[in-house]
C-alpha cells in the first residue's frame, strides 16, 4: 500500500526540520508523501519552489511502479527497484 501512519509525521518532519539535510534518500516512496514534506521544509519554505532552486536533493526509490503520481515530481530523481533484498 502506498500510504504510512499519519501519526509519524510529525516527529520525522520535525527531525528533518532540524538536521537540515543537503541530501536524503526515501525509501519505499509510495505516494510520496515524505518527499512532498520534505521539499517543503528544506526547500519551498524558503521561497525555493522551483526545480532550478531547489538547494536539498531528495532521491526515492519505489520498487512498485504503478504508485507513480505528480508528487513524484518533487523528488530530483526515483528510481524504481526492488531494495528488499538489501542488507543493512
Amino acid at each position: 500500500m502506498p500510504i504510512s501512519n499519519w501519526a509519524s509525521i510529525a516527529p520525522i518532519m520535525n527531525e528533518v526540520y532540524q538536521l537540515q539535510p543537503k541530501r536524503l534518500m526515501d525509501l519505499g516512496i509510495g505516494f510520496g508523501k515524505y518527499g512532498t514534506l520534505c521539499r517543503e521544509v528544506l526547500d519551498a519554505m524558503h521561497g525555493r519552489c522551483h526545480p532550478d532552486q531547489w538547494q536539498h536533493e531528495i532521491h526515492g526509490v519505489e520498487a512498485h511502479e504503478p504508485y507513480r503520481n505528480p508528487a513524484w515530481g518533487l523528488y530530483d530523481k526515483v528510481d524504481i527497484a526492488d531494495f528488499s533484498h538489501l542488507e543493512i
